[in-house]
């Protein structure tokens, strides 16, 4: 149902389930580069334990403010009403918390990498 909403909010066919899905992924894959990104375009500031994952989180949380308050009123009025708020706003947390999760764990892999590469060296 949600997916059938998604395709009509942009004028495709709003029986296609297919195409609403489709354009569901593509805008996670470009919200997740774009927040991949700005990480590591602030990486020095983000370097503290927990500081992708509140810099994340808020920005997920602004993220969905604005597209059920600004953006989805104005597009579609209906898709705003689909599922209750506190739903959509924790499906967005749990995309944040998935995307802090990998960039942490790509921040220390790479901090490994500069290890390893140092310590061959030094060799």
């Amino acid at each position: 149902m949600v997916a059938r909403h998604i395709a009509s909010a942009v004028g495709l066919d709003g029986s296609s389930a297919t195409a609403g899905l489709a354009i569901h992924m593509g805008l996670a894959v470009a919200l997740g580069i774009a927040l991949s990104t700005t990480v590591q375009m602030l990486a020095g500031l983000l370097s503290r334990d927990g500081a992708i994952f509140c810099f994340t989180l808020g920005i997920l949380a602004a993220v969905w403010v604005i597209n059920y308050f600004v953006i989805l009123p104005v597009v579609c009025p209906t898709f705003v009403h689909l599922l209750p708020y506190a739903v959509t706003l924790a499906s967005k947390l749990a995309f944040g918390v998935t995307a802090a999760t990998t960039l942490n764990v790509l921040k220390i892999g790479s901090v490994i990498a500069e290890n390893l590469d140092l310590a061959g060296s030094l060799r």
